[in-house]
């Protein structure tokens, strides 16, 4: 939701450019300014992750998500929230500031897309407020339906091969090693999980490490729904298909997770995927 137009956003970054021209004792590295992209990259850096970035198990049936709720325990509260068709990424977060980008890769190492994601205008350089000192932030960068078809219009334009699906276009553009491509294809970025903390207050919820890290600047899903039963989780996962084509973007469906993280951390993971999470598609 822009609070200013396209143009006064421009006039008003060119003007803080030529500030930071005139005055380059003064220059942030965490202006806005560099998220128009810097030089290009020679090649990618492969990079492990400090915990595994895992995929999550597929249910494609009531009952099969019926089942695997049944396998929880007796009134364990989850929560649902829609699974964007994008591109998993983990940001990391030292001391407020973003030093880190990588890509889910193997779910082992990933790609360094650092200066990429830097370019995205929803994703915070500086964190706000009281944050914890290590944090990593795991998510969805994705591209929504009108820039999808505002870039492909360009692509046939100039005679390229058309890209198959949004989420496609936001690999293929995150892949470029030029930041200014990304920069231009108005990516945008959900948070989804999260990876490395060093925090004395964590939250032990799901939904209460949400509603905290939202006062980072961190932009989380507006449709979670925290359920306390099989039935509740059906009629969410119902509601939610006719919701679905009103987002903007693409989904894949939706995500049921335990919300207690002492729970999570009870039923584990396979070598795969977490136990405490389902994606219902």
């Amino acid at each position: 939701s822009p609070t200013i137009s396209d143009g006064e956003y421009d006039c008003l970054l060119n003007e803080l450019l030529s500030l930071e021209l005139a005055n380059p004792s003064s220059f942030d590295p965490n202006s806005p300014t560099q998220r128009v992209g810097g030089e290009p990259l020679d090649s990618f850096s492969s990079v492990r992750h400090a915990h595994p970035m895992q995929s999550i198990d597929n249910t494609y049936t009531i009952d099969e998500l019926v089942h695997w709720y049944s396998k929880l325990g007796k009134q364990v509260q989850c929560v649902c929230d829609p699974k964007i068709d994008g591109v998993a990424i983990s940001i990391r977060y030292e001391e407020g500031e973003l030093v880190q980008a990588v890509t889910r890769g193997d779910g082992e190492r990933g790609d360094d897309v650092t200066a990429q994601v830097k370019t995205i205008r929803s994703i915070p350089l500086k964190l706000l407020g009281d944050f914890p000192s290590l944090i990593e932030i795991r998510g969805e960068i994705f591209m929504s339906n009108s820039s999808f078809k505002r870039i492909n219009e360009k692509r046939e334009l100039n005679g390229e091969q058309l890209f198959a699906n949004a989420r496609n276009a936001t690999a293929g553009t995150l892949k470029s090693l030029n930041p200014k491509v990304v920069a231009e294809r108005n990516l945008s970025f959900l948070m989804h999980g999260k990876g490395e903390l060093d925090w004395d207050k964590q939250p032990d919820t799901w939904i209460n490490f949400v509603e905290i890290v939202k006062t980072f600047g961190i932009p989380v899903s507006d449709k979670i729904i925290s359920c306390n039963s099989a039935m509740q989780i059906q009629k969410a996962v119902e509601a939610f298909e006719i919701d679905r084509k009103k987002l903007g973007f693409g989904v894949d469906g939706m995500v049921v997770r335990v919300n207690s993280f002492v729970k999570q951390e009870e039923l584990g993971a396979t070598s795969k995927s977490p136990r405490w999470c389902i994606a219902f598609n």
